[in-house]
C-alpha cells in the first residue's frame, strides 16, 4: 500500500460518525439567539420550558425549542420535539406564559394526528411535533430582535 493511500485510510477511519448523543440528565438554562429564555427541567429528562415573550408567535417558540435541542442538549437535527404542555401559564415563572416541550415523549404524546388539510404550526395542542432541524430552520425566517427589548418584558 502506498504511503498516501495509507494516510487517507487512517484519516477516514478517524472520521467515522460519532455515537448518538444521549439527552443530558441535567438540562441547562439557556438564552436563545432571539433572547427567549429556556428552562431545563431537572426532574424530567429531555423536558424543557420555553418562556413566551410579548409578540412571540408559534414560530418563535418552535425556533427556541429547536435551538435548545440542537445547541444546549447537543441532539441531532432528526430528533423530534413534542409539545407536552401547550401555551399557558408558566410552570416555573407564574407571571409569564410558556410552552413545555420534550425530546423524550411518553405514550400520550405519540398518538397525535394532525387533522386532514391542517398545515398550521401551533403550540396549542399536546403531541404537536417537529424535528429539531425543521424548528431551527424557522429561526432563519424570523426577523432579528433588538437585544435591549428584554427591558420591556
Amino acid at each position: 500500500m502506498k504511503p498516501r493511500t495509507l494516510i487517507l485510510v487512517l484519516f477516514l477511519a478517524a472520521c467515522e460518525a460519532p455515537d448518538p448523543v444521549d439527552v443530558p440528565k441535567h438540562a441547562p438554562t439557556y438564552v436563545t439567539d432571539r433572547n427567549n429564555l429556556v428552562l431545563g427541567d431537572a426532574t424530567a429528562p429531555g423536558q424543557f420550558e420555553v418562556i413566551y415573550r410579548a409578540g412571540d408567535s408559534a414560530s418563535h417558540l418552535w425556533c427556541a425549542a429547536g435551538e435548545y435541542g440542537g445547541r444546549a442538549l447537543g441532539l441531532q437535527v432528526t430528533r423530534r420535539i413534542y409539545v407536552v404542555k401547550p401555551l399557558s401559564r408558566s410552570v416555573r415563572r407564574p407571571n409569564n406564559k410558556s410552552v413545555v416541550f420534550t425530546v423524550l415523549p411518553k405514550e400520550e404524546h405519540l398518538g397525535f394526528e394532525r387533522p386532514p388539510n391542517d398545515y398550521s404550526m401551533t403550540v396549542t395542542r399536546i403531541g404537536e411535533s417537529q424535528t429539531i432541524g425543521a424548528a431551527r430552520h424557522l429561526c432563519q425566517q424570523l426577523p432579528r430582535r433588538f437585544p435591549w427589548l428584554w427591558l420591556f418584558d
